[in-house]
């Protein structure tokens, strides 16, 4: 009488045998050079790149803000990448990844958390988040990379 293998056998094969499927991997983006765009927030407090005397639109309590920002990214290695965040009132380092199918970015600096996704090989979309006990902010920039 023939036997079924269920998944769980086909598993336990590949992880007994040294097989595995082999999934599509492709390579990460080259996200190396400088990239430049305006970014608006949303403010509530003091934070590093959006001091409370920095031009702003009141909204209730809050400031709303516009600003030119550049992201160098001077050195990539497969998936990790690291540079400087300026705008005009910081120069900040960061350090991040991309996704396994090089789609999204994760960045971590002193001005916050940053995610965002590559849209096309000269364009990405970043959105931070900070919080502290002295400001909270959220903002999001579309970035085109300078030739």
């Amino acid at each position: 009488m023939p036997r079924f293998v269920g998944p769980m056998g086909i598993v336990l094969a590949c992880v007994f045998t040294g097989g595995a499927p082999v999934l599509a991997q492709t390579a990460p983006p080259d996200l190396k050079g400088t990239w430049k765009g305006t970014g608006e927030a949303i403010v509530n407090g003091a934070h590093i790149t959006h001091p409370r005397t920095a031009e702003a639109k009141p909204a209730g309590s809050y400031r709303l803000r516009k600003q030119e920002y550049s992201f160098r990214i001077e050195g990539q290695d497969g998936r990790r990448f690291w540079g400087t965040i300026q705008s005009e009132n910081a120069d900040i380092p960061m350090l991040g990844s991309l996704s396994s199918d090089g789609k999204w970015i994760y960045i971590a600096s002193r001005a916050g958390l940053i995610d965002g996704t590559v849209t096309d090989d000269d364009a990405i979309e970043l959105c931070y988040r900070q919080v502290t006990p002295a400001a909270m902010m959220v903002g999001c920039a579309d970035l085109r990379r300078q030739k």
